[in-house]
C-alpha cells in the first residue's frame, strides 16, 4: 500500500513538472492534456498490474478439488487439527463459487507445506492454536486423508502497537498477570522468552505489582482473552509521558 502511495505522489509530481514543459506544445488544447493524463493513468495501472502478476499464487487457490472449512477447533496435535464447521452461509459463500465449502467434523493433517497463519496473515505455528479457536482450513483429500494447504486461526493476531493496561493482580507461580483496560479484563501470560522491563531496567514478573501501569506486546487470543507476551514494560508515571 505504501509503495502505491509513493508511486502516486511521484506521478503527481511528474505531472507538475511536465505541465510547464509541455505548455508550448499543447497551446491550450484540452484534448492534448486529456491524452497526456490518460496515458499516465494507463502507465500507472500497467505497473500495478505487473506487480500483481509477479506474485505467485498458492497451489490451493487454483485447485478445483480444494475444500474450504470454517469452524471451531476441537483438537490440535503436533501434525493435525480437528475442526467442527459452522453452518454454511450460502449468501456469503456465493462469492466464492470456485471453492467447495463443506460442513461437519473433519481432521486434517498438517505437513511442512501447510501455510499456517494468524488473522491478518501473520506467520504462526500450531503451538499458538488452542481448542475453541475459530479457524479456516483449505484442504484436499489425498489417499483417504485430508491434507491442509492453508490453516488460519481467526482468533489470534499480533498487533503492532502496545496494549496499555493497569495490573489487577499478579500470579508469579503460574506466570500470569490479570490486567484491566477500562471495563475489560485480560490475562497476560509470561514465559522464558518474555522481556520484562521496569522503568527501562530488566526485571522479572516478581517485580510487577497490582496497580502498576503496563504496556504489553504479544500474540492476542480472543477466544482465551489472553495475551501471550513478548514484551512487558512497566511504567509508573503518567500515560501521556510514555513513549515507545
Amino acid at each position: 500500500m505504501k509503495k502505491i502511495l509513493v508511486f502516486t505522489v511521484i506521478s503527481l509530481l511528474s505531472i507538475m513538472i511536465i505541465l510547464p514543459a509541455s505548455a508550448k506544445e499543447g497551446n491550450g488544447d484540452k484534448s492534448f492534456w486529456k491524452e497526456k493524463i490518460q496515458t499516465m493513468k494507463e502507465n500507472f495501472k500497467n505497473r500495478i498490474g505487473q506487480k500483481r502478476d509477479k506474485k505467485e499464487k498458492p497451489e490451493w487457490s487454483t485447485d478445483k478439488d480444494a475444500l474450504v472449512l470454517r469452524g471451531s477447533l476441537l483438537a490440535v496435535g503436533n501434525d493435525y487439527v480437528t475442526v467442527k464447521s459452522e453452518p454454511i452461509n450460502v449468501e456469503r459463500e456465493s462469492k466464492n463459487l470456485e471453492k467447495v465449502f463443506v460442513s461437519g467434523e473433519y481432521t486434517a493433517q498438517i505437513t511442512e507445506n501447510t501455510k499456517i497463519v494468524r488473522q491478518f496473515n501473520g506467520t504462526s505455528t500450531l503451538a499458538e492454536f488452542n481448542v475453541g479457536d475459530k479457524v479456516h482450513i483449505v484442504m484436499k483429500k489425498e489417499n483417504d486423508v485430508y491434507v491442509a494447504y492453508l490453516l488460519k486461526d481467526m482468533s489470534i493476531f499480533h498487533p503492532k502497537r502496545y496494549m496499555k493496561a493497569t495490573v489487577e493482580s499478579v500470579d508469579s507461580d503460574n506466570n500470569t498477570l490479570t490486567v484491566n483496560r477500562g471495563k475489560k479484563s485480560a490475562v497476560v501470560t509470561v514465559d522464558t522468552d518474555t522481556k520484562i522491563q521496569v522503568e527501562g531496567q530488566t526485571a522479572t514478573i516478581t517485580d510487577i505489582k497490582a496497580g502498576d501501569k503496563v504496556a504489553v506486546k504479544g500474540v492476542v487470543n480472543r477466544n482465551l482473552k489472553t495475551v501471550f507476551a513478548d514484551i512487558i514494560s512497566v511504567f509508573t508515571g503518567k500515560w501521556n509521558a510514555w513513549r515507545k
